[in-house]
């Protein structure tokens, strides 16, 4: 047996929608609880400038790919949102008719309005 025979390949996780203030180890906590194995998590560098971005990049074990969700809801000291997540290999959700083969700017699902509590005022 060699060595490498052993190890599953990994996965690149974008995750987007998190503000800087929120620590890593509590998005790794909430992806933990989704099921995924997350060996090292940072914050993006632009190559060009070296300025640290706010889009966090996760290495998941690739076993667990299956796992990974499109939306990441989480809740943190008073904050709260949704992060959106993109897996390498994987193409994008349509987050407005949750089909695979396009993006939200392309789809010609009608869109539905959503009303206010309050009737709409």
């Amino acid at each position: 047996m060699r060595i490498f025979d052993f190890q599953h390949p990994t996965r690149k996780l974008r995750i987007v929608r998190v503000p800087t203030c929120i620590p890593n180890e509590f998005i790794v906590a909430k992806l933990n609880e989704k099921g995924l194995k997350v060996l090292i998590i940072s914050y993006e560098i632009n190559r060009i400038y070296g300025v640290t971005s706010n889009v966090m990049v996760a290495t998941i074990d690739g076993k667990y790919g299956s796992y990974v969700p499109d939306v990441l809801p989480w809740v943190f000291d008073g904050l709260f949102g949704r992060a959106l997540v993109f897996m390498q290999g994987r193409p994008p959700r349509c987050h407005r008719c949750g089909e695979r083969t396009h993006k939200v700017t392309e789809c010609t699902a009608p869109q539905i309005l959503r009303q206010c509590d309050d009737g709409g005022r």
